[in-house]
């Protein structure tokens, strides 16, 4: 009996040696869970970043609607993708301008320096955060290329398969943005377009149109401001630099 209770209590000890060595040592997995660790792949469960748009994506995706050139309006979307890959048709030469498309027709007539052909510029501004914002500038050219005549500039966001106009939701630009702080304003109309910067795709230079305004010398002699707007990521801020103005006939001592 006694030899059967101390096999009993061995027994006993080895077993709880045994359950003992099988428990972690650390902190259980519902300790760790409370903690804030989680064990799920967090690139899944992360936001994931704003998809990047390509400006060729845009073109393809572009309807009817958007587009006021007669040429570009008519082209089907396998003749926009033919266009893109070849860079040339019978009818249209595609040019890459730093970072924005350009899409320029060929004359009809080679010899005719007035003729005007279309002209469509496209630049893709990402975000990370928000929605990435199209700028579309359609355009009249003379053969020269001397004469552009902006027909319509606007700045888009792609939602629900369809393109959303948000110009109103950009900063405030008017003439007298570009004018001296006490100028006054010359017309009710603001005549101005956005001209795309080759070298830095984050900028948009506003170019004021003197030869819309009524008074247009004045208004030059009053232009004090070189003003752009300027991708920084997000969204477009306002850039508003003042210009410097010499006078050739002012005498400076030496």
């Amino acid at each position: 009996m006694k030899d059967t209770f101390l096999k009993l209590i061995m027994l006993l000890v080895v077993s709880s040696i045994i359950l003992g060595g099988c428990q972690p040592n650390d902190a259980s997995l519902d300790t760790i869970n409370d903690s804030g660790v989680s064990f799920t792949d967090t690139i899944q469960t992360r936001d994931l970043p704003q998809k990047r748009f390509s400006v060729k994506e845009a073109f393809l995706k572009l309807s009817s609607d958007e587009l006021l050139l007669d040429g570009l309006q008519n082209m089907s979307i396998a003749e926009r993708k033919t266009l893109l890959q070849s860079k040339e048709t019978a009818n249209y030469t595609v040019n890459w301008i730093g970072n924005y498309l350009q899409i320029t027709e060929k004359p009809s007539n080679p010899d005719d320096v007035f003729e005007q052909v279309e002209q469509i510029r496209l630049a893709i501004f990402n975000s990370l955060k928000q929605r990435n914002v199209l700028f579309v500038s359609q355009e009249l050219i003379d053969e020269s290329r001397q004469n552009l005549h902006v027909m319509q500039q606007d700045f888009y966001q792609f939602k629900h398969q369809r393109w959303e106009d948000i110009n109103q939701q950009l900063p405030l630009i008017t003439t007298k943005t570009f004018l001296e702080n006490d100028a006054k304003t010359f017309s009710p109309e603001d005549y101005f377009y956005f001209e795309p910067n080759p070298l830095d795709i984050n900028y948009l230079q506003a170019i004021l149109i003197h030869e819309k305004y009524p008074n247009k010398n004045e208004v030059a002699s009053k232009e004090a401001y070189k003003v752009a707007l300027v991708w920084n990521g997000d969204e477009f801020i306002l850039d508003r630099q003042s210009m410097v103005h010499y006078n050739i006939s002012e005498h400076h001592p030496h």
